[in-house]
């Protein structure tokens, strides 16, 4: 199993549990009853106790209860993180979007300490015992559309905004190499192939119809699958045996992909039937 990756302070606010971004140890939804860490999409740390949120008078308990809730299921969320010494620049970044003089989107390209920055702020798709309390409450009562909201943890000041509410995530679905055969005969217009092994295992072995995206840079390109390709299309992800790719499936997940493929057995099982030349 993938080790989880060690992040700096500034990227470790708040990720989902990651496809993420500040402050929260990912455990996959079939994983989670196993307790198997899943890789964020930005730096992530075990759930803090004891943190405090800010939105009107509401705050979380040191055990994590949510005091207020407005969204079930999943939410899509953005953000804006910044030192706990720029509180007050912060408040001036909340005036501004409350008035729509400005998008939290564009200010946090310009003043966001998170990795999730260079998205708009964009961590993803999150589940509640995602993130850390005091954020989770503040963003899970926040409505769309509506003032955004502001929460105080460990790693600094942020504002939320929740973009989307959706039930529940799309399943991964497990696809073995006689499947992807019959893809790689078809349209390859009509589907997206990532391959998320190390740049040394794709020059020893591959499938060149795939498009490398090194699991271990997760970070930089997942937070912008969706401008690089689609989110609906059929997206098979392929790694050496099917561990790596179902970590980068779900991440895509986290992303708003909608029909993510896990290539089971990866390009081990492909080389086996002789797919790999």
């Amino acid at each position: 199993m993938l080790a989880r990756v060690a992040m700096s302070r500034a990227a470790s606010a708040l990720v989902p549990r990651a496809g993420g971004t500040d402050g929260v140890r990912l455990v996959t939804r079939a994983g989670a009853a196993a307790g198997r860490p899943r890789p964020p999409l930005h730096p992530s740390c075990p759930p803090p106790r004891g943190l405090t949120a800010a939105r009107g008078s509401s705050s979380s308990s040191s055990s994590g209860a949510t005091t207020n809730t407005l969204h079930g299921g999943q939410i899509k969320v953005a953000h804006i993180l910044m030192p706990p010494e720029s509180e007050s620049e912060l408040d001036e970044l909340r005036e501004r979007i409350d008035a729509d003089v400005a998008t939290l989107a564009d200010l946090a390209r310009a003043h966001s300490t998170c990795p999730s920055a260079s998205a708009g702020g964009v961590i993803g798709w999150i589940d509640r015992g995602q993130t850390v309390p005091a954020f989770e409450e503040v963003a899970f009562s926040t409505p769309i559309g509506g003032p955004v909201g502001k929460a105080t943890t460990q790693f600094g000041v942020h504002l939320i905004e929740v973009l989307e509410t959706r039930a529940s995530a799309p399943t991964i679905v497990d696809v073995t190499v006689d499947d992807l055969a019959e893809v790689l005969e078809g349209d390859l217009d009509e589907v997206q192939l990532i391959d998320v092994r190390e740049q040394d295992e794709w020059d020893q072995m591959r499938l060149p119809q795939f498009t490398l995206k090194p699991l271990s840079a997760a970070q930089v390109w997942a937070p912008r699958a969706a401008e690089d390709f689609d989110p609906n299309k059929p997206t098979y992800v392929l790694c050496a045996a099917g561990v790596r790719s179902m970590h980068a499936g779900r991440a895509l997940i986290d992303q708003g992909f909608t029909d993510v493929r896990n290539v089971a057995g990866g390009i081990n099982a492909a080389a086996r039937a002789g797919m790999v030349r």
